[in-house]
């Protein structure tokens, strides 16, 4: 139950040129949902914001959280990468992001050297049982190479799928913090 798009698709190469693909497999092509209609918290390293959004600034919120852009589409907009036959047209170039669905980033703490990056699988997709997308490891894989583009090489990086050992290390980091400020009123 293998499904191939026959499309070709414009893309842009390593040197932002454009060119043609064909026959590249999606597992999305012919699901009638399409996630990419309604884009929300899609988040970005500043290379990945710049290189394949910011010509289009005007038709979504942005928010940072950190080095990270958090894009939501506005009501009513796709994706502006998204082509014709809703279908992307940038899908072997796409944001690491794009490339977890259906898992995504959820949240991101700076704690002193480290950054910890958390990541689940919740999203509605309704073909991620078929097998077709990325394992839990290339996810967090992913998930590696996006905070290595947004912090660089040189940081410490935690990457965690979110569940009870995210909770614990999430609570903790708070525990930590707080107890930081309550020491600073202290003094």
């Amino acid at each position: 139950h293998e499904i191939k798009q026959e499309a070709s698709y414009t893309t842009l190469n390593c040197r932002g040129e454009e060119e043609m693909v064909a026959d590249v497999y999606n597992p999305c092509a012919e699901c009638p949902r399409n996630c990419c209609k309604g884009l929300k918290f899609l988040k970005l390293s500043p290379a990945e914001y710049q290189r394949v959004y910011e010509p289009y600034r005007g038709q979504f919120d942005i928010q940072q959280q950190g080095k990270v852009y958090e894009l939501t589409m506005h009501k009513g907009l796709s994706c502006p990468h998204l082509g014709d036959l809703d279908l992307c047209t940038m899908y072997e170039t796409r944001p690491y992001e794009c490339r977890l669905f259906p898992y995504t980033v959820n949240r991101m703490y700076r704690f002193g050297p480290i950054v910890l990056f958390s990541y689940h699988g919740r999203a509605g997709c309704p073909r991620k049982e078929d097998g077709l997308f990325p394992s839990r490891k290339t996810a967090r894989h992913l998930v590696y190479s996006l905070a290595r583009e947004t912090y660089g090489p040189h940081k410490l990086y935690w990457v965690c799928y979110e569940g009870i050992v995210y909770r614990v290390i999430s609570r903790g980091i708070r525990a930590l913090h707080l107890r930081r400020v309550l020491s600073f009123f202290r003094r």
